[in-house]
């Protein structure tokens, strides 16, 4: 290590001693240059750590501050490579002061305007490191996650538009762009969620404004069999589409819904990239309920108390549910705007009767559960539907909540929904709910409950079973495993459809 410091601050006197400074450099890139040896790692982080490179550190970004150029510089400082490999290195180190240096250095190599800095933008793009700057956008000291920042910009600079766009989508940077924002607020990490915001807002233009990228990409998926490449391009593109109208609309007019999508997410056999697709959608979704309740005066009927009013629902059977008015008035949408037609009761009831004939598409079981749940409290209601355990009869009654705009019948029959849902019927469950109703809450729980299902399997095995010549029975996990990775694609590719195009 003394020797790597006395190399290292001599070929940093070219300004002085011009020849010793060249030979100097000679020897620290014959040592840097060297095949991957026991040193490799220390010797590259001694150097980050080194004082001769932060004084000459210093003194760069001074020139550089006093508008002076860049002045005469060591050639040890010219091998992309072996700076490369120090930033990478010390980038990686769990050490933060290291960290800072090695940023440090690729900072004061990228901002000199000449070939180098292009040389090792390019370098930099192809070697995955552009991942671990990234994440250290978010870094605990706020000086390192600055750094970071200039980092990119400065490597931004530098590159043709197209080729880091393509850097920052394959290799998934965006995607931590995306988290970080969402997990940064504004109060908390204002720095962070700024450089985030700053990036996406870059990407997403750039996206939007060469239409190429969004077809490049595409085509990536279709060619590689690299599943992670695959992951980052298709999250990429999703988080971009919900961003901008114009990226939707490209990825449209690729036809990206049935065939890079569905090719990506079908070829993954262990599910990863729905399983990430997926848990994107829990950001990207409305999370509101689509359930709207008209406006409502409170006014009573003018003859009458309204509390006399019996209601006769008529069913889709023939039958006739009985209900209160007042009891309809004040959790559905039934009685608003409707004339009251007066009838004598059959039972001979004093009360005049009203009959509705806009239940006629509901059995008359589903008219009476509807009935009885709504004087009910919230939990006892949600448990009498539990109790019930019918699929079938909570679907119908969901559509009825929706008919009659009953806000408690919707969210007492979603919460029982989620009770009865087993690994068996989520994904039944999640179609009716995106497809046929069209309730993002309810589709939302059924992603969740899924993903739920896949970390409580766990991972798959890849140990190979023995050959014991008899033949034995599939392992139930592995089964039921294989069930739900299935599951989980359907739904990947409805939801990534459905999200891409807006």
């Amino acid at each position: 290590m003394e020797v790597v410091d006395l190399l290292l601050s001599l070929s940093t006197t070219v300004e002085w001693m011009p020849a010793i400074a060249r030979a100097a450099a000679m020897g620290l890139h014959s040592l840097l240059s060297l095949k991957a040896h026991p040193l490799s790692g220390p010797m590259t982080t001694h150097i980050c750590r080194s004082a001769a490179l932060q004084h000459y550190l210093l003194a760069a970004a001074a020139a550089v501050a006093a508008n002076k150029g860049r002045g005469a510089r060591s050639s040890a400082f010219e091998d992309t490579a072996a700076m490369l490999q120090i930033c990478r290195l010390g980038i990686a180190s769990s050490n933060s002061n290291i960290q800072y240096s090695a940023l440090c250095l690729l900072c004061s190599l990228l901002a000199l305007e000449d070939a180098s800095s292009s040389a090792l933008s390019s370098a930099v793009r192809l070697s995955g490191i552009l991942i671990s700057i990234s994440w250290l956008l978010n870094h605990s000291v706020s000086h390192i996650a600055a750094m970071a920042a200039t980092a990119l910009e400065l490597i931004i600079r530098h590159s043709p538009p197209s080729d880091i766009l393509r850097a920052v989508i394959e290799q998934g940077c965006i995607i931590i762009y995306g988290m970080l924002l969402s997990t940064s607020s504004g109060a908390t990490k204002p720095a962070v969620a700024a450089s985030c915001r700053s990036l996406l807002n870059w990407v997403t233009e750039e996206v939007a404004w060469q239409s190429g990228v969004v077809a490049a990409s595409l085509q990536s998926i279709l060619s590689s069999t690299n599943v992670l490449l695959q992951k980052n391009i298709l999250l990429t593109l999703q988080i971009l589409a919900q961003r901008n109208a114009a990226i939707r609309e490209a990825l449209k007019d690729q036809d990206v819904g049935t065939e890079a999508l569905v090719t990506a997410i079908q070829a993954d056999d262990e599910a990863g990239l729905s399983v990430s697709l997926l848990s994107i959608c829990l950001n990207c979704c409305d999370k509101y309920s689509t359930l709207k309740i008209e406006g409502y005066d409170g006014r009573s009927p003018e003859n009458g108390d309204e509390g006399e009013y019996i209601i006769q629902l008529c069913c889709a059977d023939g039958e006739l549910v009985k209900a209160a008015a007042a009891l309809l008035r004040e959790h559905t949408n039934v009685l608003r705007g409707t004339n009251s037609e007066g009838s004598q009761d059959p039972e001979g009831s004093t009360g005049r009767s009203v009959v509705i004939a806009s239940l006629s598409k509901f059995q008359s079981s589903s008219v009476q559960h509807f009935i009885d749940l709504l004087p009910m409290a919230q939990l006892d209601a949600v448990d009498f539907l539990t109790k019930l355990q019918s699929f079938p009869t909570l679907q119908e009654l969901l559509h009825l909540a929706n008919t009659v705009g009953s806000a408690k019948c919707w969210h007492t029959t979603t919460s029982a929904l989620c009770r009865v849902m087993t690994a068996s019927n989520w994904l039944d469950i999640f179609h009716f709910a995106s497809t046929d109703i069209r309730h993002p809450t309810l589709v939302l729980r059924c992603i969740r409950f899924g993903l739920q299902l896949h970390r409580s399997l766990g991972p798959c095995n890849t140990v190979p079973h023995l050959n014991t010549g008899k033949q034995s029975e599939a392992d139930p996990v592995e089964k039921e495993r294989a069930n739900l990775a299935t599951a989980l694609k359907m739904a990947a590719i409805q939801m990534s459809e459905e999200l891409f195009v807006g």
